[in-house]
């Protein structure tokens, strides 16, 4: 992935374990072409840089088999949902995931407050104690 290796080499220094992340996946020989290039598209994707997105896609073209690329996303039809709908469905599919993939979370936030409330009554009885038992050694 010549491309891909060009953009490798741009990143600094500070990134460094990126930079051999990116090399130990994109050379891996566990992963099959079409899974090295699934790991570059979902990073390119998520990383929200046009630059890589674009390398990523040449690359694609690149391949010895002949494969299809995904160029872009296009609206077949009108969607049916106004945008201020769309933008309330979203936002409620969201908020469902994130519940489903941690349901104990609401839990385990208001059990934070009480562990909290206690560490601090419980640091302040040992400061005050700890003044008690140190007053005659000053």
């Amino acid at each position: 992935m010549s491309a891909i290796e060009g953009l490798r080499e741009k990143i600094p220094e500070p990134a460094k374990d990126i930079r051999l992340n990116l090399q130990s996946v994109l050379e891996s020989a566990v992963l099959s072409p079409a899974q090295r290039f699934g790991v570059a598209l979902a990073a390119a994707a998520v990383s929200k840089n046009a630059e890589l997105k674009k390398a990523v896609f040449e690359e694609a073209g690149k391949g010895d088999a002949a494969q299809k690329v995904f160029k872009e996303f296009r609206q077949v039809s009108p969607g049916r949902m106004s945008p201020a709908e769309f933008d309330r469905f979203v936002r409620d599919t969201v908020n469902f995931l994130a519940y489903i993939g941690e349901p104990m979370q609401l839990e385990r936030q208001r059990l934070g407050v009480w562990v909290l409330a206690f560490l601090l009554l419980f640091g302040i009885l040992a400061y005050l104690l700890k003044q008690e038992i140190w007053k005659d050694v000053k």
